[in-house]
């Protein structure tokens, strides 16, 4: 039996006088660092649970992290930025899918992996929001290739690999979305350089659609892992990375940190100033493939060995909520 939000708040006042400065507090650093309102709810919960703002008697903040507890903070929270801002600001501006690409017959196609599922619930009144971190089993990856061929255009052998390897790179994005979105960190930088990685990863992505080869683009993906790279390296050793752009270095020191031994970067090329500035190029789609794959999975790899309070684990996290506000 899965928990209910329900929207009779009997105990708002209350809480208020508890959390509302807080709140403000919150909501002005995330004004700073130009967070869109309708992404504030979610980590404010976060930040207010796992802050030094109260204490916790027979329960753990971990806890209060899970259901049914997470979803009593989030309701209240959600209804003070309503009252804030209004319903309207409340409204998901941000795109609701990952821009990935995925290879059909050797042309590349945009590959859009939603992020956010809204879903109706048992009863009208009722809807389940989930952030998934991985293909579900009721979801078919081959519905999010944007102008795709037919199916019947695929023999049954291509078919079943496409799938195998959309479904493998969908879970990766998912995964590393779901870090990046849930499991914030106490320190600024660090939350920067997180936030970046997606855009990183999709301006690759553009270049390598708009112009069938990448150049600039391996920049990018240098940098998406770098930035993945400097967090673990942060969390694991509780030191920055004192030197730039060497990543084969940042990753050996990530391992020390770790003491577990990997090998990783075998294909991203590890000298991105060239591409940069189009004086290298690369044209094939298998090499390139290759490159995006393993930046995924160096960077899923980086966040999920990461140090830190919380994590994302089985398929996500799910809310069955009952709110007028998202009607």
């Amino acid at each position: 039996m899965k928990p209910i939000i329900d929207d009779s708040i009997e105990d708002y006042n209350e809480f208020i006088d508890f959390a509302g400065q807080f709140l403000e507090i919150i909501d002005d650093i995330y004004t700073d660092r130009s967070i869109p309102i309708d992404q504030r709810p979610f980590s404010a919960v976060y930040e207010l649970i796992k802050s030094d703002h109260f204490e916790v008697h027979n329960a753990t903040k971990e806890e209060l992290l899970e259901p049914p507890w997470f979803y009593y903070w989030y309701i209240r929270v959600k209804k003070w930025y309503v009252d804030k801002y209004g319903k309207e600001a409340l409204i998901l501006t941000k795109k609701d899918n990952f821009k990935s690409y995925i290879l059909i017959k050797n042309i590349p196609y945009a590959f859009l992996v939603p992020t956010t599922i809204k879903r109706k619930g048992e009863s009208a009144d009722l809807f389940v929001l989930k952030f998934p971190n991985k293909v579900l089993t009721d979801e078919n990856p081959f519905d999010w290739v944007v102008s795709a061929p037919i199916k019947n255009a695929l023999s049954s052998e291509e078919f079943e690999m496409l799938m195998q390897d959309a479904s493998k790179r969908a879970n990766r994005i998912r995964n590393i979305h779901s870090f990046i979105r849930i499991v914030p960190s106490k320190n600024e930088e660090m939350n920067t350089l997180l936030q970046h990685i997606p855009a990183h990863l999709e301006w690759f992505v553009d270049e390598y659609l708009l112009n069938r080869k990448s150049s600039i683009g391996i920049w990018e993906l240098n940098f998406a892992v770098e930035s993945a790279l400097k967090f673990n390296y942060f969390t694991n050793s509780g030191q920055k990375a004192d030197y730039v752009h060497d990543l084969q270095k940042l990753y050996n020191n990530c391992l020390k940190a770790l003491k577990i031994d990997s090998k990783l970067l075998k294909y991203l090329p590890l000298t991105p100033i060239a591409y940069r500035y189009g004086e290298k190029v690369i044209n094939d789609s298998h090499v390139i493939s290759n490159i995006y794959d393993e930046v995924l999975e160096i960077i899923e790899w980086a966040l999920s060995t990461s140090k830190t309070d919380h994590s994302v684990s089985g398929d996500g996290i799910e809310m069955v909520i009952r709110n007028p506000y998202y009607h």
